[in-house]
């Protein structure tokens, strides 16, 4: 589905979304959150972003997930029933962002190693690198 907006609407979305620090796309999916529940950026969607944002981090950088825009706003865990439960989402999206780190597909970004060539974690979490 696409939804054209006019231009006034256009302006203020960017302009809310730029005070926040995130993109129109992700103001625009928290409006709908909020409203109707449904979540409108799809795995691949998010995927993508968090891809490009791990493509731009500063050489030789050893970095997670959580240090990347995108990733750091999927919400860490939900409450379903009474019950806090970990997010899905944030477990989906490392874990087809690994599998493509170590296709190769994600531009200079590796799994960084330790000396003795162990991956690296941070409290649980993979390191990445850019090289």
């Amino acid at each position: 589905m696409k939804i054209n907006i006019s231009n006034k609407v256009s302006t203020l979305v960017k302009n809310d979304a730029y005070l926040l620090n995130i993109s129109s796309e992700q103001y625009i999916n928290i409006i709908f959150e909020k409203l109707y529940g449904c979540n409108l950026l799809s795995n691949q969607n998010l995927l993508t972003e968090i891809e490009n944002e791990a493509k731009n981090m500063t050489k030789n950088t050893r970095f997670s997930l959580s240090e990347l825009k995108s990733f750091s706003q999927i919400p860490v865990a939900k409450i379903e029933n009474g019950e806090i439960k970990p997010s899905e989402k944030r477990r989906t999206i490392g874990k087809l962002f690994n599998k493509r780190v170590r296709k190769g597909l994600v531009g200079s970004v590796i799994r960084s190693k330790d000396s003795s060539g162990k991956l690296l974690f941070i409290c649980g979490s993979a390191v990445y690198e850019r090289v």
